[in-house]
């Protein structure tokens, strides 16, 4: 008989493995919001949702969990910020036909090993 336990927790450490988390490097990461085209054509207070990094030195992973109506959406966006890059492009505040919100909140960031 085989004993998953022992392969999922050694698939967790090789994974955990791949990814450095740095709770520091969470502060120079920040979720914007600019008027874009793509947003305020179809409602005028839509914006485009984007993450940047003030890090001028390292690439930095974030994990972000998406919010659709304030319900959290299942999967998470996973993005590498490099240092000096324009800000990543998430979606916009505003969606569908009845203009309902949606948004993303960072849960961890840190450098990634690769």
């Amino acid at each position: 008989m085989i004993n998953i336990s022992r392969y999922l927790l050694v698939g967790a450490i090789g994974c955990a493995s791949l990814y450095a988390e740095d709770s520091d490097l969470v502060r120079d990461i920040q979720i914007i919001e600019r008027p874009h085209p793509q947003c305020s054509d179809r409602f005028p207070d839509g914006k485009m949702i984007m993450v940047r990094s003030s890090n001028k030195q390292h690439s930095i992973e974030v994990h972000l969990d998406r919010f659709f109506q304030n319900v959290r959406q299942a999967g998470r966006s996973v993005v590498v910020l490099k240092p000096n890059a324009r800000p990543r492009e998430l979606g916009c505040s505003r969606v569908l036909a009845d203009g309902a919100e949606q948004s993303w909140k960072i849960i961890k960031a840190g450098r990634p090993k690769y």
